[in-house]
Formats: structure tokens, C-alpha cells, sequence
């Protein structure tokens, strides 16, 4: 098991996009992280992984496995929360 850190580029109820130094070896790992002040540890696989050469960083793109109700939930509570900020952000409010 290798623990590395990355950058979450943008989640759904059904799959990630994140960018991290390290290639990941498997086709299935554990992402573990922190949205809406709450600890998520999902199962997933990957979709597409390649090597964005100009950032130095490898951009996977995955799906979750069995992702649970209360988890999805989570998740597009956050993603709603970000796109009304985001909306707001782009009317000057």
C-alpha cells in the first residue's frame, strides 16, 4: 500500500478527477478525503491515468465502487454548495 497526497480536480456521486506526483501501479486503490467537515474513504478504480508532462503531475480520472447512500449524499451536497459559490462569484455577489 502507498500513501501519497494529491489535488482533487473536480468529484461527482460516481467518480473523481485528481492529480498527485505518482503514478498509481493498481487499477483499484482507496481515496481517502475531507468534504463537508466529514472523513470519506472510497473504494474506486481507475478510469484514465496519464502524464501531464508541462505540470509534472499524473491526472487520474476514476469511478467509486459501492459508493453507500449517506457518501453520495455528502458529496452532492458539496458539489451543489460549490457551483452556487461559484455562481455567485461569477455575478459579483
Amino acid at each position: 500500500s502507498i500513501e501519497q497526497e494529491g489535488i482533487l480536480i473536480n468529484i461527482s456521486a460516481s467518480g473523481a478527477k485528481f492529480q498527485c506526483h505518482d503514478k498509481i501501479e493498481e487499477d483499484e486503490f482507496v481515496l481517502e478525503f475531507v468534504l463537508l467537515k466529514r472523513n470519506i474513504s472510497l473504494s474506486a478504480t481507475i478510469v484514465e491515468q496519464r502524464y501531464d508532462q508541462e505540470n509534472d503531475v499524473f491526472v487520474i480520472r476514476c469511478y467509486f465502487n459501492n459508493v453507500d447512500s449517506k457518501t453520495q449524499q455528502t458529496i452532492k451536497l458539496a458539489v451543489k454548495e460549490i457551483t452556487l459559490a461559484a455562481k455567485k462569484r461569477l455575478q459579483g455577489k
